[in-house]
């Protein structure tokens, strides 16, 4: 359970800077009024990494591979990518349904 929770504040604190970074980027972009999609990969950047070290210490630091496969499986910030992916799936739904909403003769 030690390894379990290091590895753990590890890759949270690594998706943490990352998202900090991005709303940063975003910032400073946002004074220029340009849109670039630089703070998006900032962030999708930082969740690969922390997936990528979090298996790393699992296979390091767990005495079997069968320990680290399962204590990476139920690592919560491994399923970042699928959270975002719901949240995106229901952002287009949501417009979708807007643009289904408008009268006919609008614009």
């Amino acid at each position: 359970m030690k390894i379990y929770g290091k590895i753990l504040l590890i890759a949270a604190a690594i998706q943490i800077l990352g998202f900090s970074l991005a709303r940063i980027i975003d910032q400073i972009l946002l004074g220029r009024e340009t849109v670039t999609i630089a703070p998006l990969f900032a962030g999708l950047a930082a969740v690969a990494a922390s997936m990528g070290i979090s298996l790393m210490l699992a296979l390091k630091w767990c005495e079997s591979r069968k320990k680290a496969i399962l204590t990476f499986l139920l690592l919560p910030t491994n399923y970042t990518f699928l959270i975002l992916g719901i949240l995106l799936f229901r952002f287009v739904s949501e417009i979708i349904s807007i643009m289904e909403n408008l009268p006919p003769n609008f614009g």
